[in-house]
């Protein structure tokens, strides 16, 4: 197993599951289909795949709602590789016939990986394509013994970066963290841990470097996407904001591709995330 299945950190019997199945078909050249929300880590299950298996070629990304991309181009790149599909049931329906079309028609000798959020919002031919292989990857509200664990890790990672020496999280914010339902998943957490790092002064990560919005639990409705009666008409449009914000930028994976697909400057992009405690999303 090389250092891409590594960087999956988990003692979850399910997601341990999942890196078992996925060596098993590493070697395979049929389709892949990763079933899990954003930020769950489909993107880096997929290039482990890619690397464990026997292909000679690259892992080339084709992110579907990216209409620059040149998917003749990426088809070719990807030859004697993987071409991972990333997001493919973000498209319409004529935009997943036309998928579905171009793979059949030009993928020999490309192994296809796809992600998606629901197979439900698939075509029918395109999920009997692209579903033979189905890996299905919880959230992390799922796998909360994994929370400490990619805490630990983030921790030392970001240790190693910065040339900090920060020992762990003060018992407050273990808490919140345990009881926060991570709509952003690992990546979120990873952000999170990363901006505590740019505000801690102590050897601990602690209530004042954790952004605003996990300190207010339940009250807020960003944690679970619902509004609150106990919060203010603009507290509640702050946090319907602030999970979709979180949603778009795990789906997107960068601020200036979030703003172009919104046609809004990344300025306006910045001030928002600022104003809403995600400085550093």
């Amino acid at each position: 197993m090389n250092s891409s299945f590594d960087q999956i950190i988990t003692e979850d019997p399910v997601m341990l599951g999942i890196k078992d199945a996925s060596l098993r078909i590493a070697d395979a050249d049929t389709p892949v289909l990763l079933v899990g929300s954003n930020g769950t880590g489909r993107q880096l299950l997929a290039q482990a795949i890619h690397e464990n298996g026997n292909r000679a070629g690259d892992f080339v990304v084709w992110k579907c709602l990216v209409p620059e991309y040149d998917p003749a181009l990426l088809v070719m790149r990807a030859s004697g590789g993987t071409l991972f599909l990333s997001g493919v049931d973000d498209l319409d329906a004529p935009g997943q016939a036309r998928l579905l079309h171009l793979l059949e028609e030009n993928t020999t000798g490309v192994r296809v990986a796809a992600s998606v959020q629901s197979p439900a919002r698939l075509r029918q031919e395109l999920l009997y394509y692209l579903g033979v292989n189905v890996l299905q990857l919880p959230d992390l509200a799922e796998r909360q013994g994994d929370v400490e664990i990619l805490t630990t890790h983030f921790i030392s990672y970001f240790n190693q970066k910065t040339g900090k020496e920060i020992r762990g999280v003060t018992a407050p914010v273990r808490q919140i963290f345990l009881a926060y339902g991570w709509p952003g998943n690992v990546r979120e957490l990873k952000s999170v841990i990363e901006g505590a790092f740019n505000l801690s002064s102590s050897d601990r990560i602690g209530r004042s470097d954790i952004p605003a919005y996990m300190t207010k639990g339940d009250r807020l409705g960003a944690v679970r996407g619902i509004y609150s009666d106990a919060l203010s008409y603009q507290e509640n449009l702050d946090a319907f904001e602030r999970q979709f914000l979180m949603e778009q930028l795990a789906r997107f994976g960068s601020k200036k591709e979030l703003a172009e697909h919104f046609g809004i400057s990344k300025q306006t992009l910045n001030y928002r995330l600022n104003k809403l405690g995600l400085k550093e999303a």
